[in-house]
């Protein structure tokens, strides 16, 4: 079948079902954030332990929920990094000193969890890349950038692995394109352009509603992250967040309204003081001890205090005069209370007794075992060691701490933020682990991610290939225009228009029989309207250089039906919309504008809506087109066909749907344009 053509009379244009027999295809996005299938609720586990036991759910916020800075690129950059760095093995090597003389990858999976293959040898010991950092650089400082820049495995294998796994999970990162920005993301306190609250906290807390599990939610900080959460947490409860709502939308709100449904929101803010004497909880406080002298100041003193000097019992009940809870057995319960009230609490934890304690577990955040009935309790945190709690401390109903071995990988998890923006699941799947279903939680889902990473640059290089092709195609384009303007004959006047023509043409037809008069001839070539050359017959003929545009929407392609010339004559057509380049055009990228601004109809700015498939190129092959552009005058006329391909998009067509409805759109109306020449 013949390619569609194209006409440059007053005409009428429409939209047709594109019937070629070339395959169009669309590319499909990742599904949205939020979308998908649900498990049916934690329930079970197969093996017994706690199945369906009342879940008290403790989450660090920094790096376990949330990354730093939220709002700042580059801080996000610099926590993914680190994030990475304690995800790669290596064997340290070391001289008969101790001193570490080198790190070899062990090639092992991305993993916070050490690999269970038996990759080290003799005088190798297996550790993260973040701990050689540590180990070998002079300074904190130092080893900060060595482990925020890889620089120390620079021109190794691995440093290309941790760079992919970077850009990965920057990408993971990012919000969907029709939330960023948006009154109801800002609204949910999701503001700038990527994610604040990790994915996969809303897919754990929606799987336990929908599986009608009692559970209840503490956020546990040293800082003051608690306010970056609650305007979020709150948003999602009340089914107002824009992206993680629609998994409970189903459900209902967690905000009391719906009978069955607890008020899952945050309403106020506690801290947690501790000393000597054990735990005090002041109620709805938000503090840090008094302003002038606050107990993290106290314990950055140089040197380390020898005795605790805070007095933070005396400042709570004379100054803030809160309500407290006092004591081991009494936070407990008050811990026991919030798990059956099934509500959301956030935590102020004391950062300075944890330093006072040497940054162990017995000075960390309190986890206490509630007595009685059976429950369980689960600690999620970033700081939390492979083999050490090191950042909670679990303590049995008689106050005394409960050793690591009994509450790593069961109440105290380790998490990795990579592992956590990469798997929506992943703290679904710690907590199965933890009830003893011993799945491959470390990087359940990262060889696959990895898959997808290299299939993404793959794809952008041919993307960068076709976009030199176009390049190229586009100075060709242009060099094929620079050497047809140089075959032209040149005619200073129409006496000399006369002379050129009248040895091959019959000069009595000129205003007769409807052609056009030898000034019109004239005009158009002075115009650069068209020009004259000498074929390879050694023929003079008038060129017209054409540029047919395929404008694409959907399954549809814009074409012209019929043509109507000045006299009312209608001629029937099937051809793509044209326009006639003037020799007076710097360049075919001018004439592609000219007509998308305005070259349709009047007003209607295509240039706008439109997205490049194809830039223009000549198209020689073409089918020989009369029309009444090139029967205009009584000698031969060839028409020199260039064609681009413009598409477009449906998110284009609905931001433009009211200047689109203009030329038929969406449903392929015709319509009547503007009169051209």
């Amino acid at each position: 079948r013949s390619p569609p053509r194209a006409s440059n009379r007053k005409s009428r244009e429409g939209c047709r079902r594109h019937r070629s027999t070339m395959p169009f295809f669309s590319f499909g996005g990742p599904p949205k954030r939020g979308s998908g299938t649900y498990v049916n609720g934690i329930s079970s586990n197969g093996s017994g332990k706690g199945a369906g036991a009342p879940l008290l759910l403790h989450f660090d916020v920094n790096k376990t929920i949330i990354q730093s800075d939220i709002i700042q690129m580059k801080s996000i950059e610099e926590g993914i990094r680190e994030g990475i760095s304690e995800l790669f093995w290596g064997n340290t090597r070391r001289d008969a000193d101790g001193k570490i003389i080198g790190w070899e990858w062990s090639r092992s999976k991305p993993s916070c969890c050490p690999p269970t293959d038996d990759v080290c040898h003799a005088g190798e010991t297996l550790t993260t890349y973040q701990q050689y950092c540590k180990e070998v650089c002079k300074t904190k400082q130092e080893a900060k950038e060595a482990i925020k820049s890889f620089k120390l495995v620079e021109g190794m294998p691995v440093r290309q692995e941790m760079e992919k796994l970077l850009q990965l999970t920057m990408r993971r990162m990012q919000l969907p394109a029709d939330v960023k920005g948006t009154k109801e993301a800002n609204a949910a306190g999701v503001k700038g352009s990527t994610f604040n609250m990790f994915p996969t906290l809303f897919h754990l807390v929606a799987s336990l509603q929908r599986g009608n599990r009692v559970f209840a939610v503490i956020f546990r900080s040293f800082g003051a992250d608690h306010e970056n959460i609650k305007v979020e947490w709150n948003a999602f409860c009340e089914l107002r967040h824009p992206v993680f709502s629609r998994l409970i939308e189903d459900i209902g709100p967690m905000d009391g309204s719906v009978a069955g449904i607890p008020d899952r929101r945050i309403y106020g803010l506690h801290t947690l003081y501790r000393d000597a004497q054990g735990p005090l909880l002041i109620l709805n406080t938000f503090t840090n001890g008094p302003p002038e002298c606050t107990w993290d100041s106290w314990a950055k003193q140089k040197p380390k205090p020898k005795a605790d000097t805070r007095g933070g019992r005396v400042y709570a009940e004379k100054k803030l005069k809160a309500k407290t809870v006092d004591g081991m057995s009494k936070v407990a319960k008050w811990m026991k209370d919030v798990l059956y009230s099934q509500g959301t609490m956030a935590i102020k934890d004391d950062w300075a007794w944890w330093q006072y304690q040497g940054e162990t577990a017995v000075g960390g955040k309190l986890m206490t075992i509630i007595p009685g009935k059976a429950t369980q309790q689960v600690f999620y945190d970033d700081n939390i060691d492979y083999d050490d709690a090191r950042i909670v401390d679990v303590r049995d109903p008689s106050g005394h701490p409960v050793p690591s071995a009994k509450t790593l990988h069961k109440m105290c998890i380790k998490v990795n933020p990579v592992e956590a923006l990469l798997d929506d699941d992943y703290f679904y799947r710690k907590l199965l682990h933890s009830q003893g279903d011993h799945l491959d939680v470390g990087a359940s889902l990262m060889g696959l991610q990895k898959q997808l990473t290299d299939v993404e640059e793959e794809r952008g290089q041919l993307q960068r290939q076709v976009n030199a092709m176009g390049l190229q195609l586009k100075n060709l384009t242009e060099e094929n225009r620079r050497m047809k303007l140089a075959r032209r004959i040149q005619v200073r006047d129409e006496a000399e228009l006369h002379t050129v023509l009248a040895k091959q043409v019959d000069m009595s037809q000129f205003g007769k029989s409807g052609y056009g008069t030898l000034a019109d001839l004239f005009n158009e070539i002075d115009e650069g309207q068209c020009f004259l050359e000498v074929n390879e017959q050694n023929q003079v003929v008038r060129v017209l250089d054409m540029l047919f545009l395929k404008i694409i929407f959907a399954d549809m392609i814009l074409i012209e039906i019929r043509e109507e010339d000045a006299v009312g004559r209608i001629t029937t057509r099937n051809y793509l919309p044209g326009v006639r380049m003037n020799l007076k055009d710097t360049s075919v990228q001018i004439a592609v504008d000219h007509f998308l601004e305005g070259g349709i109809m009047e007003g209607l700015d295509l240039k706008r809506c439109v997205e490049v498939e194809m830039m223009p190129v000549p198209t020689p092959d073409a089918p020989h087109q009369q029309t009444s552009a090139s029967q205009a005058f009584p000698c031969k006329c060839v028409v020199e066909q260039s064609q681009g391909s413009f598409i477009i998009s449906d998110q284009k067509a609905e931001v433009h749907k009211e200047m689109l409805a203009k030329i038929g759109f969406p449903g392929g109306k015709n319509f009547s344009p503007t009169e051209t020449d």
